[in-house]
């Protein structure tokens, strides 16, 4: 008698799932990608909370998150003017200008 391969048993959903049930990846991605969700957001909630302190530099933004262009990118999607300008290689000031209203959205 030979030895059965991979390709010798017939594939059918049913027995599968009977045998072998599959792990729920899709629902513990779901919860890791939330959870990243809500970490990002408190991110730029900080960063909001210096910038409307006065402006300040990436090397003070560092101390709240590693990825400042990730988060100001996030809060000029939630409505903020931000702007950036170079002081010197590698070091930028972020100028919070307010935020975005119904006409200045209509002009842009």
């Amino acid at each position: 008698m030979t030895q059965p391969t991979l390709f010798d048993a017939p594939v059918s959903l049913s027995s599968r799932s009977a045998a072998m049930p599959l792990p729920s990846v899709y629902a513990a991605h779901a919860a890791e990608t939330t959870a990243e969700a809500g970490r990002l957001a408190s991110a730029a909630d900080r960063v909001l909370a210096a910038l409307q302190t006065g402006p300040q530099t990436n090397l003070a933004l560092i101390r709240i998150c590693q990825r400042i262009s990730g988060r100001i990118y996030d809060l000029r999607r939630r409505g903020y003017l931000i702007d950036v300008d170079p002081l010197a290689p590698g070091i930028f000031l972020y100028t919070l200008r307010g935020r975005r209203t119904a006409a200045t959205t209509e002009a842009a």
